[in-house]
């Protein structure tokens, strides 16, 4: 399977969003958000290899501007990387 983007939020339920996002980044080339409530998660999370940040509240424009930005990003990086 296979994922264009994976938003992930920091207060999730049983396990932290920053340690899922650590996993997650060791084992797929995927661009991760982090939705937090706080600076120093935030830190956390760039620190787990987060791609970018969101704190709450925010916008659902904010959320999908973060989301073209990131995508555009990987699909440049991509078209780079390829043969």
């Amino acid at each position: 399977m296979t994922y264009s983007l994976v938003i992930l939020d920091a207060a999730i339920p049983y396990q932290d969003g920053i340690t899922l996002c650590s996993k997650i980044k060791k084992d797929i080339e995927v661009p991760i958000i982090v939705v937090t409530d706080n600076d120093h998660q935030m830190l956390e999370s760039f620190q787990a290899g987060a791609d970018d940040c969101v704190l709450k509240p925010f916008s659902s424009t904010e959320l999908i501007l973060c989301f073209k930005a990131i995508i555009k990003r990987y699909t440049a990086k991509r078209s780079y990387d390829s043969p």
